[in-house]
């Protein structure tokens, strides 16, 4: 009771100590405020990365499932079987490295900060699934060198519709990044990056809301 009364005698004391538990209050929730933020960017930092580097394959096998066109200048060099053989191996290959699924741990990994995307992650499994699925039935579970030689513009049909696949995929990438960093960064009152503008308007864009035309 002395102690208090002590106190309230001292009213420049108790400014001062009501001064340092506020300022103390602001740097604790500054330095949590800062923790949070940081963590934030690691999480999205890390997703980019897989994503840039699933992008990368992708890359890789679109092109590589293309240049079949390229193995008809072999022709008239009397190489044609040769060249698709090889380039059959190297299709097989590229594809088999397709890792999405590395994506996919790192994205479970981090699911505490993004429940709020989980549509829009499921709608973005679905259009790649479809390139895996073209590239099983193409090269995996049918002998692609016998479909060549059987039929090689129905076999060139399928690779035209496979790549178109690709195409797309490597799009909804670009506009998976986008929703990624605004779902990130809205808190800080920046400019939320637009989503993609196709020419041709029957293309769809990935937003947060799934995949829609622009």
């Amino acid at each position: 009771m002395e102690l208090f009364n002590w106190i309230i005698s001292k009213p420049e004391l108790v400014i001062t100590i009501i001064g340092w538990l506020v300022t103390y209050w602001f740097v604790i929730h500054a330095q949590d405020k800062q923790h949070k933020n940081e963590i934030n960017h690691e999480v999205y930092k890390e997703l980019i990365q897989e994503l840039d580097n699933y992008a990368g394959q992708l890359s890789e096998f679109s092109s590589k499932v293309q240049s079949y066109k390229f193995t008809k200048s072999f022709k008239h060099m009397g190489t044609e079987k040769q060249a698709v053989k090889k380039w059959i191996d190297e299709t097989i290959q590229s594809g088999t490295n397709l890792q999405f699924h590395k994506f996919l741990q790192k994205w479970e990994s981090y699911e505490i900060f993004i429940q709020n995307l989980q549509e829009i992650i499921l709608t973005f499994k679905r259009e790649n699934d479809k390139v895996m699925e073209s590239f099983q039935n193409t090269f995996l579970l049918n002998d692609p060198e016998e479909a060549n030689n059987k039929d090689a513009a129905s076999f060139e049909t399928k690779l035209d519709e496979s790549w178109e696949l690709c195409v797309n995929v490597s799009c909804y990438l670009m506009d998976f990044k986008k929703v990624l960093q605004n779902y990130f960064y809205k808190q800080y009152g920046l400019k939320a990056v637009k989503p993609r503008v196709p020419e041709d308007k029957k293309y769809l864009v990935l937003t947060e809301k799934g995949l829609v035309k622009n």
